[in-house]
């Protein structure tokens, strides 16, 4: 009977052990002062890994983290704004999950459409029409990729004209 009992708890252990899921551990990992190399790519150059254009974050990456499972974490030096196409702006921590040609469940970055501020919740590549398309999971735009290949400088502030000043750090 002793022997029933151990291999009943042999069988549970195995089976707990099987359904534990461990927590994500950072494929990648980066600050600016240690970036560069392909050991330790910047999160620009991790974006290319990925088949997305360096230029959607901009030049401030101060750090990053990339879990297993492709959860990601970007710190800028400071929120900013970009002027593509339209205004961006970027908070001071960005997240979500990337695989190949795709960011989803972004949260950190926004774009003014008119009159209002909208949430980017994803940024897809399309690569055989050479466009990026966000959406917020309501409105969707595709733009050229061309416009992200390079990475821009970070704005400070942004006046109601649009003027935007220089962040001399970035």
């Amino acid at each position: 009977m002793p022997t029933t009992h151990l291999f009943v708890f042999f069988i549970c252990f195995i089976l707990l052990m099987g359904s534990l899921k461990p927590s994500p551990r950072p494929l990648l990992s980066s600050s600016s002062s240690a970036a560069g190399g392909d050991a330790n790519p910047s999160a620009h150059d991790l974006l290319v890994r990925f088949g997305l254009p360096r230029g959607l974050l901009p030049g401030n990456v101060v750090n990053y983290t990339v879990s297993e499972d492709g959860e990601f974490s970007v710190e800028l030096a400071t929120p900013c704004y970009i002027q593509f196409s339209d205004l961006a702006y970027y908070h001071r921590a960005i997240r979500g999950r990337i695989s190949p040609g795709l960011i989803s469940g972004v949260s950190g970055i926004q774009a003014k459409k008119f009159l209002i501020w909208v949430t980017i919740s994803s940024v897809a590549a399309d690569e055989e029409h050479s466009t990026v398309r966000f959406s917020n999971g309501v409105i969707t735009e595709s733009l050229p990729t061309a416009d992200f290949a390079d990475v821009r400088h970070c704005e400070k502030w942004v006046s109601s004209s649009h003027s935007l000043a220089s962040d001399d750090a970035a």
